[in-house]
């Protein structure tokens, strides 16, 4: 029995349809491949500058293509190999400084995990709060002294505008709240919900913490960089844990990370984002007519599905494991076990990753599709069952354990 979804997804990671993870897992285009040949020239060539010089670099390069302000008296970066481990070092500071705090729900689990781990007092924020009109109403029921969000949110792709992000600063600044944004998907968002979320946060005098990442946009094979971003009040407290962890993040995937940031911000990211929006676009089309139905927003790069046909999404992903297609339950993003405004729980739902060659994604659809067309719709009494269903093909594997 999988006990979280990193867990189900390392079970398919050998799988040729597998849609688990939201890591990139596309081809290089032209220019990427050319970074990446260079790479033994990058390796060499750190030797010569100094730590400082080339995080200096990344920071520049990172914060200029998403148009975002720097202020090094304001914000301190820290680096780190991977979203998860900034947030390890950020619930960490959570427990130490004695706070509570309002996680966002759905998203992924190992967010709940980590600050259970550290036995942070939880309190569920419905990420509907994000988009919600009436947020002022909203916001006073918030009662823990730290919130966290996920931003454009995994699964659901939402994400705030920027009058809604003033709102929760402004909120965050009266009540005297510590903010804390995991902001991985960032570079999926629509260009009218891009702004300048550092000039507000450092201009607000908030303590603040965002996780960014590159993992969920570039497909350097698990050579990433994760910035931890801290406002300058915490930041002593914050680097003192992350002295525990971390000496530095190797210079050597930092500048790589440079060069791969480099391109994207030539092209205006046009490959990350292309690539996800074609496959979306493959998905919905094979999906019309089916019992499956896109329930996301367009910010991130995985399509977050609702099921309509009764079936639990553990049985779901069952049968489509069964026909070599790899998917996330919903069940494990509800984490306090929540619903969506309509009322329905994470069994409702399935969680497919879109960053992937466009070849392979349109041939899992073909097999997704004979799927589609011999899936019957099930009795009451077998509800929760995958047994029923067909198996299509010659792929056989054993049911979701």
């Amino acid at each position: 029995m999988a006990k979280d979804l990193t867990q189900l997804q390392i079970r398919s990671l050998p799988e040729v349809f597998n849609f688990t993870d939201g890591h990139v897992h596309r081809s290089l285009d032209e220019n990427e491949r050319k970074v990446a040949e260079r790479l033994s020239d990058i390796f060499l060539s750190v030797e010569r500058e100094r730590q400082s010089e080339v995080e200096r670099a990344y920071v520049d390069a990172f914060y200029g293509m998403y148009r975002q302000t720097i202020n090094a008296d304001k914000t301190k970066y820290l680096f780190l190999s991977s979203a998860s481990l900034s947030l390890e070092v950020t619930a960490n500071y959570v427990r130490m400084a004695g706070l509570d705090l309002a996680l966002i729900e759905p998203c992924f689990d190992n967010l709940a995990n980590m600050f259970k781990r550290h036995k942070v007092p939880l309190e569920s924020l419905p990420d509907h709060y994000l988009e919600a009109e009436n947020i002022d109403e909203l916001l006073p029921t918030i009662k823990s002294k730290a919130i966290c969000i996920v931003s454009p949110n995994n699964p659901t792709g939402i994400t705030y505008t920027p009058e809604i992000f003033k709102k929760l600063v402004d909120f965050c600044k009266r009540e005297h709240r510590l903010l804390i944004i995991d902001s991985s998907f960032r570079a999926y968002k629509d260009p009218d919900f891009i702004f300048d979320e550092y000039g507000l946060l450092q201009e607000s005098g908030i303590d603040y913490i965002l996780i960014e990442d590159t993992g969920k946009t570039w497909p350097t094979k698990e050579l990433k960089v994760s910035l931890l971003a801290v406002s300058s009040n915490i930041y002593k407290d914050v680097f003192d844990i992350y002295t525990d962890f971390l000496y530095h993040h190797s210079t050597v995937v930092v500048r790589f990370l440079t060069e791969f940031i480099k391109v994207s911000a030539a092209d205006n990211l046009k490959t990350a984002k292309g690539v996800v929006a074609t496959n979306r676009r493959a998905l919905y089309q094979a999906l019309e007519g089916s019992f499956l139905t896109p329930r996301e927003k367009g910010f991130t790069s995985v399509a977050w599905l609702k099921i309509t046909n009764g079936m639990r999404a553990d049985a779901l992903c069952a049968l489509l494991k069964a026909n070599g297609i790899f998917v996330l339950p919903g069940q494990h993003f509800y984490w306090n076990g929540g619903t969506d405004q309509d009322g329905n729980g994470g069994d409702c739902y399935i969680r497919v990753a879109l960053a992937r060659d466009t070849d392979k994604f349109n041939r899992a659809l073909v097999r997704l599709k004979e799927v589609f067309a011999q899936v019957a719709e099930p009795e009451p009494a077998e509800l929760g069952s995958a047994r029923q269903f067909p198996v299509v093909g010659e792929h056989l594997a054993e049911g979701l354990s």
